[in-house]
């Protein structure tokens, strides 16, 4: 039965460090007020949490959703939108006054333009540059490319107050101290919408984040970065056009990469090690990508709540206490996504056009957790050595489990100590067919059985070179039935208490 899932504490926890998070950033977010430059991105549905009272009421919102019979995000929108606290959006000439100590590129830097074409101007970064004090980040105001030349013993971070830039780290390790809770707590922020931002070979020890980068903000590039024992590795809110390449995080003590509020986040080639909460954790986003990307050693491989179009390919989840955390989310693509020893290989609570393939979900205890789901293709996908193969759960206080238009095809149930199929509830037009179960204890339990076909509908198939029109079985062992035409339709072996 799904409750709250337990990923080193339950859901309340998740949605507080996340929220709790956002907090500490927000309350040193600055927006421009400027007309008619960037304003556009900026919206009301922003999370921005001020104190824990808020924060408790939007995780009793989203917990309460989870007894809605409907998929429907707009209730946490618009529960966001009616949060006491409102985003600060600060004239920013005020807010620069308060910084006025922080050195300035134009005075500081060693500028050489070696461009003359596109005359685009290149600053060079010492240690002479950034301040000793951690309350004031560097802060770059023109546009240009910036190479950091040495690395950085005490970093105050870098603001960006204008568009159109390049931080090149050239491979240095700049490091910092993560118990402060200033603007500068992070190696990279905003204090202004930017935009065409590109950061690359930039590695940040001990900061609060890597990077925290926030309202209004696209068209931003990380590309062989990392983060070593920071609070949270990247950090990004209110933004379109995320990508992250060739990024590592590991020993962060919240996430690894986190966002809300963001259409299109293209993560590749990335890596998560030992990070307490999630490695890749996404509230309120639109269009996910994460392709070849290894997560190990953490509380939760993957989390999402109220996101959309979501594809994860070629990816490996180990040693996690959950694999992969998905709530109320919809049209996803697991293609080639391997979770092995964890406790959960796939939760997902509330979804919907779901597609699961080609992955292999291998020494989980519960290899895939699924409860609330609608129209899904699992396929082809190898679920072994757990104690459930694929178990339909329900939700704490609902009667239906709602798994309903469920195609289980061309999978393999192996070695599965409980159940290769197991649900809790009752389920409604779902096939299962060309599935080969071997030992497990029980290939189905009673409850499964109900409303869940063990045989295709009515299609044309070609066996022996002939075309045959009918229903296609199961293969259920050795020694576990006979087959016409190919067909195990009628198993002698025992898959429960009593023969099909």
């Amino acid at each position: 039965m799904v409750q709250l899932y337990n990923l080193k504490g339950d859901i309340f926890l998740i949605f507080l460090i996340f929220c709790t998070a956002l907090m500490l950033f927000s309350n040193f977010a600055i927006a421009d007020t400027i007309q008619n430059e960037d304003n556009c991105f900026l919206s009301s549905e922003y999370v921005c949490i001020d104190n824990l009272d808020d924060v408790s009421s939007l995780n009793n919102k989203v917990l309460d959703s989870l007894d809605a019979t409907t998929f429907e995000k707009s209730a946490a929108i618009h529960h966001v939108e009616n949060i006491s606290y409102r985003c600060k959006v600060q004239n920013i000439d005020e807010d620069y006054r308060v910084l006025r100590s922080v050195p300035e590129v134009q005075t500081k830097s060693r500028i050489v333009d070696d461009n003359k074409t596109t005359n685009i101007p290149k600053y060079y970064l010492s240690k002479e540059n950034f301040s000793e004090d951690k309350n004031y980040p560097y802060v770059i105001n023109s546009c240009g490319k910036y190479y950091i030349t040495e690395d950085i013993d005490i970093y105050p971070g870098i603001c960006l107050n204008t568009s159109d830039v390049l931080i090149e780290g050239m491979g240095h390790i700049l490091t910092s101290n993560r118990s402060n809770s200033t603007i500068a707590n992070a190696g990279i922020t905003n204090l202004r919408p930017v935009h065409n931002i590109t950061v690359q070979n930039y590695h940040v020890v001990e900061n609060n984040a890597g990077s925290a980068i926030r309202y209004g903000i696209y068209n931003i590039t990380f590309i062989n970065c990392s983060t070593i024992d920071c609070n949270t590795g990247f950090l990004f809110q209110g933004a379109e056009n995320m990508t992250f390449i060739n990024c590592n995080v590991t020993g962060s003590t919240s996430y690894g990469f986190v966002g809300s509020t963001t259409d299109s986040a293209y993560f590749e080639n990335c890596y998560c090690n030992k990070d307490f909460n999630q490695a890749f954790a996404f509230i309120l986003v639109e269009d996910i990508v994460l392709k070849n990307v290894l997560i190990e050693n953490s509380g939760a491989g993957v989390y999402t709540a109220y996101c959309e179009d979501i594809t994860l390919e070629n990816c490996t989840v180990m040693n996690n206490s959950c694999g992969t955390y998905i709530l109320r989310t919809s049209d996803m693509v697991f293609n080639k996504y391997d979770v092995k020893n964890s406790q959960v290989g796939l939760l997902l609570i509330i979804t919907e056009n779901v597609t699961i393939k080609n992955s292999k979900l291998c020494r989980n205890t519960l290899n895939a957790q699924l409860a609330c789901m609608e129209d899904a293709k699992i396929e082809n996908n190898s679920f072994s050595h757990g104690e459930r193969g694929v178990y339909n759960d329900i939700i704490s206080g609902e009667p239906d489990t709602h798994f309903k238009n469920i195609t289980i095809v061309n999978n393999r149930f192996v070695n599965n100590s409980m159940y290769a199929l197991s649900a809790e509830g009752t389920s409604q037009d779902n096939w299962v067919y060309l599935n080969n179960f071997c030992k497990n204890k029980n290939i189905v339990d009673g409850n499964f059985l109900k409303g869940n076909y063990m045989n295709s509908p009515i299609i044309t198939y070609t066996y022996g070179n002939k075309a045959y029109t009918g229903r296609l079985g199961n293969y259920y062992g050795k020694g576990c039935g006979k087959h016409t035409c190919g067909v195990y339709n009628t198993p002698k072996c025992v898959i429960h208490e009593t023969d099909l």
